[in-house]
């Protein structure tokens, strides 16, 4: 997670810190939580599949609906721990850059 820290730097230029400072890795962890059309295109497309019919008296229901409902929940949910992934390792950057920054000073 962002601190109010990090927040207040995240308009640092790269010329200040380096082509890939502190300024760089804030901007990539905000576009990271700016990433959701992967997701409005998983539910478009989703929606555009047909259901299916249920079939005989005996069918076991719809199974194309639940099929696809477990698709958009492995999508959101993969999609999701890859951005949690990511953060951390630039959250990690950030706090080996702002080490490294005070140690030369």
């Amino acid at each position: 997670m962002m601190s109010d820290m990090m927040i207040s730097e995240a308009g640092m230029a790269p010329a200040e810190d380096g082509e890939f400072g502190r300024g760089y890795i804030l901007r990539q962890m905000e576009k990271i939580l700016e990433q959701k059309d992967y997701l409005h295109e998983a539910i478009e497309s989703l929606s555009k599949m047909h259901d299916g019919d249920s079939g005989d008296c005996s069918a076991p229901g719809n199974l194309l609906g639940q099929a696809k409902a477990n698709a958009l929940r492995d999508i959101v949910c993969h999609r999701e721990a890859t951005n949690q992934q990511m953060l951390k390792l630039y959250e990690r950057m950030y706090y080996d850059l702002q080490g490294s920054r005070g140690s030369a000073s």
